[in-house]
């Protein structure tokens, strides 16, 4: 008994550690410059964003998010999240990016897409 209890607890503890981590993460673009997407050091915390992420562009004066191959993805992605600033994601005829829950442009700030 006291062996199946140990072993119910170290399971019990493991599931909850597997379902926090795949909770969504923000990752926010922090390049003040154009930039690739898929380049990790434009991102903090320093990941570029996956299917599971929410991206996040938000900077003042700039910064665009370069969209040069396919399979980009994330979660959602937001421009211009923030009053007085924008995100822009340049996509070019090659590039592609996917997102399985919207796209939400100029919520306070000013959002491109080109």
């Amino acid at each position: 008994m006291r062996a199946y209890l140990l072993t119910t607890t170290a399971t019990m503890a493991l599931l909850a550690a597997l379902s926090a981590s795949a909770q969504a993460q923000v990752r926010t673009w922090i390049s003040p410059f154009a930039g690739d997407w898929t380049n990790a050091t434009n991102w903090n915390p320093g990941f570029v964003p996956t299917a599971a992420d929410d991206a996040v562009i938000n900077k003042a004066g700039g910064g665009i998010a370069l969209v040069t191959t396919s399979g980009a993805t994330a979660r959602s992605l937001t421009l211009g999240q923030s009053a007085g600033d924008s995100g822009t994601v340049a996509i070019d005829g090659t590039g592609s990016l996917v997102t399985s829950n919207g796209v939400i442009i100029g919520f306070g700030g000013i959002g491109i897409v080109i």
